[in-house]
């Protein structure tokens, strides 16, 4: 079985696209609606798609995150805001677009491969 993989964002078609491109990869994957959604007890690796957050949700990051592996992809991200997302716990900020290879690339070096 592979590693489980959480994603998490607005847009579900762009986090339906990055959980086949991994699930191609062996990594299991699921779309939760909301950062407190019980399968992220049971995710290796929790990734974020979507906007920036405002200081009050990034304040709450420590708690939800629970110590998993993150990733954070946002639209337009500043280097003092990707600062901000590491402090909160993030492991990995990036601004998108980012390609496949790049995503997987990126997963299995937080995660190892599936």
């Amino acid at each position: 079985m592979g590693k489980n993989i959480s994603l998490f964002g607005k847009n579900k078609r762009n986090l339906s696209l990055m959980a086949a491109c991994l699930a191609e990869e062996g990594y299991e994957c699921s779309i939760v609606d909301n950062l407190l959604d019980d399968d992220l007890n049971l995710a290796d690796l929790i990734i974020y798609d979507g906007e920036i957050l405002t200081e009050d949700s990034l304040a709450k990051l420590p708690v939800i995150l629970r110590e998993k592996k993150s990733i954070f992809f946002i639209s337009s991200c500043s280097k003092n805001m990707a600062a901000a997302y590491r402090n909160a716990g993030i492991d990995l900020v990036f601004s998108k677009p980012i390609s496949r290879t790049e995503l997987i690339s990126i997963v299995a070096a937080l995660i190892g491969d599936a």
